[in-house]
């Protein structure tokens, strides 16, 4: 093999050579990349899954604060009614007492009608 041959093929092997180190750096790089790519993803991923937890802690609350509120709102309305019928029971004895007064203010009333009528006879 002559000499320029000989430096051919070292320019070749030296060019291979390059290519495949240049090679390697370039795939070194286009990982490096796509890992970037994948490590913010997933922090944009950890993020949104942070609001969504935050968000469903505020439903919860409101749920829980809604509940309290419909249960206090029912104690009171329980309250209204038995207070209402307490009420009627209350206006019912009162009409009879109020119907047994008149009851005994006619008795009375006749008695002191009869009475009237035997003292002027």
């Amino acid at each position: 093999m002559t000499e320029f041959q000989q430096a051919t093929l070292l320019v070749g092997w030296v060019q291979a050579g390059v290519a495949l180190f240049v090679g390697m750096v370039q795939s070194s790089l286009f990982f490096y990349g796509i890992k970037r790519m994948s490590d913010a993803s997933e922090r944009r991923a950890q993020q949104t899954d942070k609001q969504i937890d935050a968000m469903m802690r505020q439903i919860d609350l409101m749920a829980d604060a809604f509940t309290r509120q419909h249960e206090e709102s029912m104690k009171r309305t329980d309250a209204l009614i038995k207070l209402q019928e307490d009420t009627s029971k209350r206006t019912d004895a009162l009409l009879k007492q109020s119907e047994m007064t008149m009851k005994q203010s006619e008795t009375a009333m006749l008695a002191l009608r009869r009475l009237l009528e035997r003292t002027a006879d």
